[in-house]
């Protein structure tokens, strides 16, 4: 603690709201050094609430970014698709980041204030919208659940989810959403057949010939659920995970997907790979997905 308090002289102290260690700002011979703390739950906010200022009154300028998100496309394609933007780009920028099944956009343009920012990087967004289609779910920087969220809160509209490969990964995801009282019903996993058959109604017969992953079971799970829970939609997942299970007809990573709601009942089959942590994380993205583009009709 006592190493954490000492700086040298001149320096401008970055305070830290989230742990001990402040940062500083030094500035010697023309040249400046940020030193922040490692963890990024430190620094990230450390850098944002202070060190941008800092730097924005010091160079008379600022960064203004909008983050597009993008399910459904990979980053090649995404980018073979933007390639004369990317290539050419001056101001604003586009710089493309990956994480687990999504691909980001980060659109950024170097501005006096945040009116200049937007009247820069609107016409590239509207042109990357153009181009890439109905895949990009959030211009805004939402995530899936988060756009989800809105949409069902817009729309007054509630939701139910009956889980089996994905565990409450959906129902985890949404929770962490303030204010998901105001759509989200319930959640239940139903991981065995008996669960299934008593909790959700899927039926005996169903599961004797077809199994417990396959389209017929998906379908009975998210009816049985809106049924159960009054909800306006119902997410329902059963899949092989891994890394023992599958069949030759839907080895592992097959997880079929269904949404049930007023006009009827949506299945759709994806096949992932990966490790089972893995599998699970895209499947409930794959769920989000489904649902955000019924609410989105």
């Amino acid at each position: 603690n006592y190493k954490q308090a000492s700086f040298p002289k001149g320096s401008v102290i970055v305070p830290n709201d989230f742990g001990t260690a402040p940062g500083c700002i030094l500035s010697a011979g023309g040249k400046t050094a940020v030193l922040l703390p490692g963890p990024p739950r430190e620094l990230f906010p450390m850098f944002q609430n202070y060190v941008m200022p800092y730097l924005e009154r010091m160079t008379g300028a600022k960064l203004f970014s909008r983050e597009l998100h993008i399910f459904g496309m990979g980053e090649s394609s995404a980018t073979y698709q933007l390639r004369d933007i990317i290539e050419n780009q001056t101001n604003p920028t586009v710089a493309p980041y990956v994480k687990t099944g999504e691909v980001s956009l980060r659109v950024t343009a170097l501005c006096q204030n945040d009116e200049e920012g937007e009247a820069l990087v609107r016409p590239m967004i509207d042109e990357i919208v153009s181009r890439l289609g109905d895949v990009v779910y959030s211009t805004i920087g939402e995530s899936l659940p988060e756009t989800c969220a809105r949409l069902l809160t817009d729309d007054g509209l509630t939701l139910a989810v009956a889980e089996s490969c994905t565990g409450g990964l959906i129902a985890s995801e949404l929770v962490a959403i303030p204010g998901c009282s105001n759509f989200l019903l319930e959640g239940f996993v139903a991981y065995s057949n008996e669960a299934k058959m008593r909790r959700l109604g899927v039926k005996r017969e169903t599961l004797d010939a077809f199994g417990a992953v396959s389209e017929q079971c998906a379908r009975e799970m998210a009816e049985g659920m809106r049924a159960s829970s009054g909800a306006s939609f119902a997410l329902a997942t059963t899949g092989f995970a891994g890394p023992d299970g599958g069949t030759a007809e839907n080895p592992v990573g097959t997880v079929y997907i269904a949404l049930a709601c007023a006009l009827g009942t949506e299945v759709k089959r994806v096949s992932l790979y990966g490790e089972r942590a893995r599998i699970r994380e895209l499947a409930a993205l794959n769920a989000f997905d489904l649902l955000r583009r019924a609410l989105s009709k």
